[in-house]
């Protein structure tokens, strides 16, 4: 199995972080995720991810002063 990991900035206060796990070139699991920097110096937040970490693709809604949305329908179950 083979890990893929990166991370791109997209502007100063916008990136991009992806990690897949790959094994005879099918992806077996992955996170996309979307991180915001709201203040100047402040760190990156995570706000929005998509990821199979409960065994299913969906999309996790994060809010830095809420619980996490978490909305299922990436339409096919991983196995």
């Amino acid at each position: 199995m083979r890990l893929v990991e990166f991370r791109r900035l997209l502007n100063d206060d916008n990136a991009l972080r992806a990690q897949f796990e790959v094994e005879h070139g099918q992806v077996l699991k992955f996170t996309v995720q979307l991180e915001c920097r709201f203040l100047e110096g402040d760190d990156f937040t995570p706000v929005i991810r998509y990821d199979t970490s409960h065994g299913f693709a969906h999309c996790d809604r994060l809010h830095p002063y809420e619980k996490a949305t978490k909305i299922n329908p990436v339409h096919a179950r991983l196995q």
